[in-house]
C-alpha cells in the first residue's frame, strides 16, 4: 500500500530517509517498530480514489505502508494521510530528531569525544553536510542543555522549600 508524505524541512526529510530503508529508489518502506512508523500506520485513512504518488515536489516522499494490526482494515483500499496528521508528523519528526541528536552527542561526550568532533560525526553519519552547519547544531545542543539545567534547578529549589517547610521528627 502506497501513500504520500510531505516533509517540508530538508533536515527532517533527510532524518526520515535515514530512519527508514529506501526501496528501489522510488518508495520508502515503513516499519512499525519505531514511534514514527507506528504513528504513520495509525494515522492512515481510506479514500475513494487513488492519490497521485508521483510528484515533482522534492518535499513529497512515497511511503510503503506494511500490513499489520494497525493497517489490516485498509487492505485493498486506497490510503491517504490527512493534513492534520501531516502537521503532527512534522512535530513528531522534529522531536525525534532532537532526541536522536542529543542522545548521539551525549553518548559521544561520555567517551570523551570533543563536542565539535561529535557534531561533525553526526553530520557525516546522516549526510547533512549541505543542509546544516556545525554551529546550528551546536546551538541546538546548548539550548537543550540549558533547558535541562533550568529544570534541574527548579526541581532542586522545590525540594529545598519542601524540606525547609516540613518539620522532621526528632
Amino acid at each position: 500500500m502506497l501513500a504520500l508524505v510531505t516533509i517540508k524541512s530538508p533536515l527532517l526529510r533527510r532524518f526520515f530517509l535515514h530512519k527508514f530503508s529506501e526501496r528501489d529508489g522510488v518508495s520508502v518502506k515503513i516499519n512499525s517498530n519505531s514511534i514514527i512508523g507506528s504513528w504513520i500506520c495509525c494515522n492512515c485513512r481510506m479514500v475513494d480514489s487513488p492519490i497521485e504518488v508521483t510528484s515533482a515536489n522534492p518535499a513529497n516522499i512515497v511511503i510503503e505502508i506494511p500490513i499489520n494490526r494497525y493497517t489490516e482494515h485498509l487492505r485493498g483500499h486506497f490510503i491517504d494521510i490527512p493534513p492534520l496528521a501531516m502537521r503532527q508528523l512534522q512535530t513528531l519528526l522534529d522531536k525525534e530528531f532532537n532526541a536522536h541528536f542529543f542522545d548521539y552527542i551525549v553518548t559521544r561526550r561520555m567517551v570523551r569525544i570533543k563536542l565539535k568532533l561529535a557534531i561533525e560525526m553526526f553530520i557525516d553519519e546522516l549526510g547533512l553536510e549541505e543542509l546544516v552547519d556545525e554551529e546550528t547544531l551546536k546551538k541546538r545542543y546548548y539550548r537543550k542543555e540549558m533547558s535541562a539545567r533550568d529544570r534541574l534547578g527548579l526541581m532542586l529549589k522545590k525540594k529545598y522549600f519542601y524540606i525547609r517547610n516540613t518539620k522532621l521528627p526528632h
